[in-house]
């Protein structure tokens, strides 16, 4: 059974207590949306949504444009904007977050109380890569190279802001602030083609990212300069132990010496 013509993201489809959600919806606090443009069909005790071909929605791992709409102490918040690749058209279901990271001494930023250097302000335009999504919304990064600010204006008197070795600065009124500067700032033909690659390219991005992430993870083998593996134990020596640091290991070998 076919619920009304046509649902957005965000639209309500049903509850909980009535269906469990299927393809294309999700359940928040006991109620079901859709994640896309389409059509919601009930059917055999599940709530769907059948989508509007031709729009998909971002992805984990996409590049994405966007406005800075917010701005709290450790968070901004961000409008991401549509994009279009052909016939397809790319659509978020949810704001965009950037979540600042935590100062590591008191210069420029909160040792003292201040709060965390931005790398970008209210008004600007970013370029991002989705690295994480909840319910809520895309977690932003400005890892990647050509990811930051790509378009500014001034805070003081909305001149255009153009790049300045790390910074940008005001052409009309030469207000300078700093900011995380794209390598491609108002190079439009360089920041689309970015977005394009990152979505065609989706699939590979995401095995390169798993792969990194094992090789990282910390149950694999550390070298030690002499070459002896530090956790599996070889050359009868006893592996370090869960929650053990050097003391542990140097504590349990007088032990054993002095049995």
């Amino acid at each position: 059974m076919e619920g009304k013509e046509k649902v957005i993201p965000g639209d309500r489809v049903a509850t909980e207590e009535e269906y469990i959600p299927a393809e294309n919806a999700m359940a928040i606090e006991g109620t079901l949306y859709t994640t896309v443009v389409g059509t919601p069909v009930f059917e055999e005790g599940k709530a769907k949504v059948e989508p509007q071909s031709g729009i998909y929605k971002y992805k984990k791992g996409m590049m994405v444009l966007g406005t800075i709409v917010g701005d709290l102490k450790s968070v901004l918040f961000v409008d991401i904007d549509e994009f279009k690749i052909g016939g397809k058209r790319f659509v978020a279901i949810k704001d965009g977050k950037i979540i600042l990271p935590k100062p590591r001494d008191g210069r420029d930023s909160g040792r003292y109380g201040q709060e965390p250097a931005r790398p970008c302000a209210s008004s600007d335009v970013i370029l991002a890569r989705i690295f994480a999504e909840d319910n809520d919304s895309y977690m932003l990064s400005f890892r990647d190279e050509g990811t930051g600010v790509v378009f500014a204006r001034c805070e003081k008197c909305n001149g255009e802001m153009l790049p300045s070795d790390g910074s940008a600065h005001c052409k009309v009124c030469d207000y300078r602030t700093r900011k995380k500067i794209s390598s491609i700032y108002g190079d439009v033909e360089k920041i689309t083609a970015l977005i394009k690659d990152s979505i065609e390219n989706i699939g590979s991005y995401n095995e390169q990212a798993r792969e990194m992430h094992h090789e990282r993870r910390p149950g694999n083998f550390r070298e030690r300069g002499d070459g002896r593996d530090r956790r599996d134990g070889r050359d009868g020596h006893r592996p370090y132990q869960r929650g053990e640091g050097r003391g542990g290991w140097n504590r349990h070998r007088y032990e054993e010496k002095n049995e």
